[in-house]
């Protein structure tokens, strides 16, 4: 399913651009969606025995993304790629494959140790869409160390997380507006307003999938 999602998603991308190079995030962003699905039973922490990290993940504490790729969606900088969470389904062993796709708006890319390429975020917003269909998005303030997540599931999965898929931007703003007032979480940021739009395009291509 990634690979189609990914397909997808790059169709309705403009000036895509493949990276060439080692890509990495940091952990906050999929740190606080991977919190925020342990809530539910259905899932359980931890990496299967024959995951191997590279080495950013490693030394670093990175996330790696595979795959990474670069594109414009309504005016908005995105950069997506493939990554594995560190969780898993409760039934089964491996760990839960996902896309990445972060705004890009307010980064900027390091090189690290070990040749390691990390881009760096004063606000991270980011959406994950899970092999099991599940679309999370997690907004993290990299000033404050506060951040807030929102998972979506398809049809009658509502066993994999909080809410059915959204209809409108609108109707996730308000939910992520009052999960950020909730944790005293400034929302005057350019990745904050991305958010909703993000949001809507996983959901766009998830249902053509379902």
């Amino acid at each position: 399913m990634l690979d189609e999602v990914l397909t997808l998603l790059l169709v309705r991308m403009n000036s895509v651009k493949t990276i060439d190079t080692s890509c990495h995030i940091e952990p906050l962003p999929l740190k606080t969606t991977e919190k925020d699905l342990l809530l539910d039973k259905r899932y359980r922490k931890g990496l299967a025995s024959d995951y191997v990290p590279d080495q950013g993940e490693r030394e670093l504490g990175l996330r790696a993304l595979k795959n990474p790729t670069d594109g414009t969606y309504n005016c908005m900088r995105l950069r997506l790629g493939k990554t594995v969470l560190h969780i898993k389904d409760y039934y089964k062993k491996t760990n839960i494959g996902a896309i990445v796709l972060t705004y890009m708006g307010d980064t900027r890319e390091e090189k690290l140790s070990f040749g390691v390429t990390a881009y760096k975020l004063s606000a991270a917003g980011t959406v994950c869409i899970l092999e099991n269909g599940v679309i999370a998005a997690s907004y993290c303030d990299m000033r404050l160390e506060r951040a807030l997540s929102l998972t979506w599931y398809a049809g009658n999965d509502s066993h994999l997380a909080a809410y059915p898929y959204p209809t409108t931007p609108v109707e996730v703003r308000k939910l992520l507006t009052q999960l950020a007032d909730r944790f005293e979480i400034p929302t005057d940021t350019k990745a904050f307003k991305a958010l909703p739009d993000l949001v809507m395009l996983a959901t766009e291509v998830c249902r053509t999938l379902h």
